[in-house]
């Protein structure tokens, strides 16, 4: 099954088995040239049950539902944040 990422009406779709990085970085798979965002900001995968989101070791960290997380099962609909919701990027998956 793949997963659907959307960053400012941009649409990317990553096929299983493959692995996705959202960051500043040009060769990153969603480039967020934002201020705050890190080269590789987060990394989606699916570990073979589900997709599953981490940061990477961000320097502003990726948040959920207004808390900081550092890995997020994707098992329905939702909407990350990387960097404080108050200013970040969001990417709705």
């Amino acid at each position: 099954m793949s997963l659907r990422l959307v960053y400012e009406g941009q649409e990317f779709i990553v096929p299983t088995g493959n692995t996705a990085v959202i960051g500043s970085d040009p060769d990153a798979t969603v480039r967020v040239a934002k201020p705050g965002i890190s080269r590789r900001h987060v990394v989606v995968k699916h570990d073979g049950h589900a997709w599953v989101v981490q940061d990477a070791s961000s320097r502003n960290g990726t948040y959920h539902q207004g808390a900081r997380i550092q890995s997020l099962d994707v098992d329905e609909a939702t909407t990350i944040f990387l960097g404080h919701p108050s200013d970040g990027a969001e990417v709705s998956l």
